[in-house]
């Protein structure tokens, strides 16, 4: 069996109900459903109480987690696994457990303990990856179908504030001033976070939804968060979906999907829009391609590396 201890993201499980390997996962989501047992492991993880380890074996026993030397264990890079990967190594003891970064790197006063307890380490971002001598795979998706959908809007952007909101106004007033139509769902960081004149949202979009607006949508706009450099979500919808990408990740250039007609590069400083691009014919990138970043190339990688 494989044994995914997730980031408690929807995407992670529609991602796994659409990989050829489903029959065989085990989805482990660190997400409790009852407020009170939510807020009693808040305040447990607010001590320094070693007891913590009580909620991954919570976790564990619900699903009847065995430990065999065929498991194979994916631990993702979410706090309540992080703070208790020596406990996770000795609940597997048999298994092979390999760590997923699909963040880059904040804590990295953590790295040598995941390397002493995983057999693996892998990131999204490769530039990560040889900062912290482990291994790389890009960001993965799942989706495999183009759409016919009735085109609504000429640019498409979904994501948190994380620092991006003068980026995304300036972005945004240049669309005004050329008569674009854009959708915009920016989710606050924090309750204070306010913008004349982007529409500041409380609540992240349901994935579901935001595939649909991707697929209404012309052209996705990706802007990337400071240090990172490795693929996002966003990227990889407009290469699956066959969508015109504008995006300030000039790394992406190195990819081999990359293709000037589909892809444009933005100066943050100086920003300027190709209306001529947004509106041109996509160009067709060979499946040979597109499967290596697909959630069974992945979980392919990951379960057969060394």
């Amino acid at each position: 069996m494989i044994y995914l201890l997730h980031s408690g993201s929807e995407l992670i499980e529609e991602a796994i109900n659409n990989c050829k390997y489903k029959d065989k996962i085990v989805l482990i989501n660190p997400t409790l459903n009852s407020k009170i047992l939510r807020g009693i492991r808040k305040a447990h993880n607010m001590t320094n109480l070693r007891t913590k380890k009580i909620w991954v074996d919570y976790l564990l026993k619900k699903q009847q987690v065995d430990n065999s030397k065929l498991d194979t264990v994916i631990v993702f890079d979410t706090p309540l696994w992080i703070d208790n990967i020596e406990y996770i190594r000795e609940r597997f003891s048999n298994a092979k457990i390999i760590f997923w970064f699909w963040n880059i790197i904040k804590d990295k006063t953590k790295i040598n303990k995941i390397k002493m307890n995983c057999n693996s380490i892998f990131i999204f971002d490769e530039n990560e990856a040889k900062k912290y001598q482990i291994k790389y795979h890009p960001q993965f998706h799942w989706i495999t179908k183009t759409s016919d959908d009735k085109i609504k809007n000429d640019i498409f952007f979904v994501g948190r504030n994380k620092g991006r909101l003068f980026i995304l106004e300036n972005f945004y007033e240049k669309c005004m001033q050329e008569k674009l139509t854009v959708k915009y769902h920016v989710v606050k960081d924090k309750k204070n976070d306010f913008s004349e004149v982007v529409n500041l949202k409380s609540q992240s979009m349901v994935y579901e939804e935001v595939i649909e607006e991707v697929k209404q949508s012309k052209c996705i706009l990706d802007i990337n968060q400071e240090g990172q450099a490795g693929l996002t979500l966003r990227a990889l919808e407009a290469l699956f979906l066959k969508k015109k990408l504008m995006t300030n990740n000039k790394d992406i250039a190195n990819y081999d999907f990359y293709r000037e007609n589909n892809i444009q590069f933005l100066d943050e400083n100086n920003i300027c829009i190709d209306k001529e691009f947004i509106s041109s014919k996509f160009q067709d990138v060979d499946n040979e391609i597109i499967e290596k970043y697909t959630v069974d190339h992945w979980l392919e990688t990951l379960i057969y590396s060394e």
